[in-house]
């Protein structure tokens, strides 16, 4: 499967390419970073092909799925481009306001999109796990405590916001409050903490040590992606397509 990787230069792009090193079912056919990134013309050695970094989008013309781990103003600016490629496109960042998401959900009306907070496939169980719990419970006091590296830009990060999502989902009788951390070079580590007023604390934490864990999961609905219909996709939609 050929690949192509906008945002190439980042801390999970540098994941995906290394995962895709050590994998003989995908090919990094196109590297893209921003206009004045200092590696534009350095040369990525991947699989034993040398592939240039360059900004022009017309080099994913032959790529089979387009991997978007840039940064949102970068992935908006893109999506004329994206139309115009037309081809099916993972989005790993974060941030967008709901008008945005609203315009990435009619470009997929073009052809397939998956878009996550979080790639981890056992962050989605988490979640899940978060749900069902709340559905369960008569505890009306909910904390999400998000922690992540220091130059993580969106706060509350997005995974945070789809725990909220899901908790209100079960339960809207739940008050819930995020309290998000930057600092160091944690990957990413959330935490919600169930209370009541008659002493009792429960606990769900999930922590990720490894980009890796993420770059696993996009590159799975790599291989996935291209055998669905048009429209938007959540990494649980994939995960749950067999």
């Amino acid at each position: 499967m050929k690949l192509g990787i906008i945002g190439c230069t980042g801390r999970l792009a540098t994941e995906i390419i290394n995962l895709i090193n050590k994998s003989n079912d995908y090919e990094l056919t196109a590297a893209i970073a921003r206009e004045g990134n200092a590696r534009v013309g350095e040369k990525i050695l991947c699989n034993n092909n040398s592939v240039e970094i360059t900004t022009d989008l017309d080099d994913c013309s032959t790529c089979d799925v387009l991997i978007d781990v840039a940064t949102r103003d970068s992935c908006l600016n893109n999506l004329k481009k994206y139309k115009q490629l037309k081809k099916p496109l993972i989005i790993g960042t974060t941030g967008f306001s709901s008008e945005e998401i609203l315009s990435i959900e009619k470009t997929a009306e073009l052809f397939p999109i998956c878009m996550s907070s979080n790639f981890s496939e056992e962050l989605i169980f988490f979640i899940e796990a978060v749900k069902a719990y709340s559905k369960l419970t008569n505890i009306v006091d909910a904390n999400i405590m998000e922690y992540h590296h220091v130059n993580k830009k969106d706060i509350p990060s997005g995974t945070a916001l789809m725990i909220k999502d899901a908790i209100l989902q079960a339960n809207k009788n739940i008050s819930v409050y995020i309290h998000s951390v930057r600092a160091g070079n944690i990957k990413g580590e959330h935490t919600v903490l169930f209370t009541n007023t008659f002493g009792e604390e429960i606990i769900f934490t999930h922590k990720a040590s490894d980009r890796s864990v993420f770059a696993q999961g996009i590159l799975k609905t790599a291989l996935k992606l291209t055998n669905l219909k048009n429209g938007i996709y959540s990494f649980k939609d994939i995960l749950l397509n067999n």
